[in-house]
């Protein structure tokens, strides 16, 4: 089920929505408005470098041996 972004035409607040059926009207959580406008939702994806190393090696280690055919150590 999608959680989508919403903002309110009669009190202009912007909220997240968990939409279970397309048939059940959403409305606004603070004044029970029904004239919504979906917002364009983005994402960030993160990637902790110190887990992983500078190398991209899952390890930290360097992958020097992958060309060698041993890259269980590799990404």
């Amino acid at each position: 089920m999608p959680i989508y972004e919403f903002k309110c035409g009669k009190c202009q607040i912007e909220f997240e929505l968990l939409v279970t059926s397309a048939a059940s009207p959403a409305r606004c959580p603070v004044c029970g408005g029904a004239r919504l406008s979906r917002l364009m939702s983005s994402f960030r994806r993160t990637v902790n470098y110190d887990s992983i190393g500078a190398t991209g090696s899952g390890t930290g280690r360097d992958c020097a041996g992958c060309g060698g055919g041993n890259c269980a150590n590799c990404f």
